[in-house]
């Protein structure tokens, strides 16, 4: 079997920053949030880097389509450029009671109004105290003292659940109440309470996500469609999207309880949970590489003896494409790669050279409703490439 392990470096994304604009039903968020992840235009944008003046110019020209989404992720990089100690303290736990309230105002409007307010159409209620704080919390690295402080508050104590939820393609890192950390990756949702004053650290998690809890008294529970996790200090990471049939628990260090049928199953560090959701069945292997459970926070795509259909599934989280794989035989190839910094078009080039396939991108298009279809890309033999595996 042919193998090639490839090196590099991922971007570091910004959070999601939802904007107003009168022609939101036309406005391409994936392209904002390309734009804001992107590292070269986020240093030009600020201003460090004036030599990229005519590399984005000729960008803007090329795309005229996209001249909304370029302006204003120009004018969110200008944000970031806040102040830190113009901001107090007590302006921030104003701005944030602020964005609670109008939060739990959402809560009695129906679930449609909800999904039509979570892309963007009615964002304006929350975006400024929203940006004020995060900006805040980004410069100042006050997040952990600033939500204890909060938390004192009885009205912030009984407000909703904090929802945060990782752009399409990016990534996020943040702090909880305790100041346990959580890295959630492409799409991927969470839920936690604004302090965690019962008995039990609990939150809610949708998709992907490595966590690394603080040791305490009080156990920290991870809710997601399969078994419960249950922790009271570790680094370990979660796999639980949608559409994938198993998810996928990966202890790194540390102590894990699994929450199955009413009992416990334990997990030891290097050990792999898989749960298969349609059979409800849970089966544990040991890993020789646990690491590549969690690379991905650090940018990092690892592939160790993986057949040509699970890279796929990875590749269509991370850059918010749809694959298909024209048959089984090349859906059993297997590969031995480390990705790092690349686009999705060199991935799918290299993992060209090392198989006989071929692959075929088709871009996105605005369909009649003035929405931007997903990219596509498929996977087929190439019986050109005569490269034995």
């Amino acid at each position: 079997m042919l193998k090639k392990v490839f090196f590099l470096s991922i971007k570091s994304f910004f959070p999601l920053l939802y904007i107003e604009t009168m022609k939101m039903d036309r406005f391409n968020k994936d392209i904002y949030e390309k734009l804001l992840a992107d590292d070269h235009f986020v240093e030009w944008a600020s201003g460090k880097k004036k030599e990229l003046d005519e590399h984005w110019s000729e960008w803007k020209k090329e795309h005229p389509e996209y001249t909304n989404e370029f302006e204003e992720a120009y004018k969110s990089v200008a944000l970031l450029k806040f102040n830190p100690p113009a901001v107090s303290d007590k302006e921030v736990s104003y701005l944030w009671m602020k964005t609670r309230k109008n939060i739990d105002k959402l809560h009695s409007i129906t679930p449609l109004q909800k999904t039509l307010i979570w892309y963007g159409r009615v964002a304006g209620v929350l975006i400024i105290p929203l940006m004020a704080i995060a900006i805040w919390f980004f410069q100042t690295g006050k997040l952990k003292v600033s939500t204890g402080q909060m938390a004192e508050n009885t009205a912030v104590q009984k407000a909703a659940p904090v929802t945060i939820k990782a752009p399409v393609g990016g990534r996020l890192n943040f702090e909880f109440p305790d100041g346990s950390k959580v890295w959630l990756n492409s799409g991927s949702e969470i839920k936690y309470p604004v302090s965690f004053s019962g008995k039990a650290r609990e939150v809610e998690l949708l998709g992907e996500a490595v966590f690394e809890i603080e040791k305490s008294e009080k156990p920290f529970i991870v809710h997601n469609p399969g078994p419960d996790v249950k922790v009271y200090g570790t680094v370990f990471s979660i796999s639980s999207y949608d559409d994938s049939k198993d998810i996928v628990v990966a202890l790194v260090e540390g102590k894990v309880a699994l929450g199955l049928n009413g009992k416990e199953v334990m997990l030891k560090p290097g050990e792999v949970s898989v749960y298969n959701k349609k059979e409800k069945q849970l089966n544990i292997k040991e890993s020789n590489n646990i690491d590549r459970y969690i690379a991905w926070r650090e940018g990092k795509l690892i592939f160790r003896d993986t057949k040509l259909s699970e890279i796929a599934k990875v590749l269509q989280h991370n850059y918010n494409v749809s694959i298909t794989l024209m048959n089984s035989k090349i859906a059993n190839y297997r590969y031995n790669a480390t990705f790092e910094n690349e686009t999705l078009d060199q991935i799918l080039y290299i993992l060209t050279l090392t198989a006989p396939v071929k692959y075929t991108y088709i871009k996105p298009e605005r369909n009649a409703n003035c929405e931007i279809t997903k990219a596509e890309v498929i996977i087929s033999e190439d019986n050109r490439n005569n490269i034995n595996r």
